[in-house]
């Protein structure tokens, strides 16, 4: 999966930046019991195909919250990672007030509402929903749990 940038939703950066900070932390993780290791690799694998990856204010501000559903010392090794990712990352602002005035907003929630707003980039997920919303706007979208099962 080739493209120029990639937009990714929360729960795949938690798993990118766990993957980043400890492959084993992985399985350790209470918000990544749906990924293993392998998966980290697969995920990886599309990233490095992509320019950029592209995030909003509020999938960071999620994925800092559910980064954090891990123990000590896990827990700093992960924090320190992010820090790093976030250095990396192309950030997007959209205002809140668009956002909210979409048709995504009461159905996904903000930052999910977020990454439906955008355009120019490839929405990565494995939010089965979220995936189908973004189609049926006309967005570009790869649904993770797909690319993932290929790859098993």
């Amino acid at each position: 999966m080739a493209v120029a940038s990639i937009a990714i939703d929360a729960q795949l950066l938690v798993l990118l930046v766990t993957g980043l900070a400890g492959r084993g932390y992985i399985a350790k993780h209470r918000r990544l019991s749906d990924y293993t290791a392998a998966d980290f690799d697969t995920l990886s694998a599309i990233i490095s195909q992509a320019g950029q990856i592209v995030v909003t204010p509020s999938v960071l501000a999620e994925t800092s919250n559910l980064l954090r559903y891990i123990a000590e010392p896990a827990r700093s090794e992960i924090m320190d990672e992010f820090r790093r990712l976030i250095s990396d990352v192309e950030e997007q602002h959209i205002p809140a007030k668009d956002v909210a005035a979409g048709q995504s907003f009461s159905r996904f929630g903000f930052a999910d509402a977020t990454l439906l707003t955008m355009t120019g980039s490839t929405l990565l997920t494995a939010d089965d929903p979220l995936y189908g919303e973004a189609l049926r706007l006309g967005n570009r979208a790869e649904n993770f749990n797909h690319l993932r099962g290929a790859r098993q």
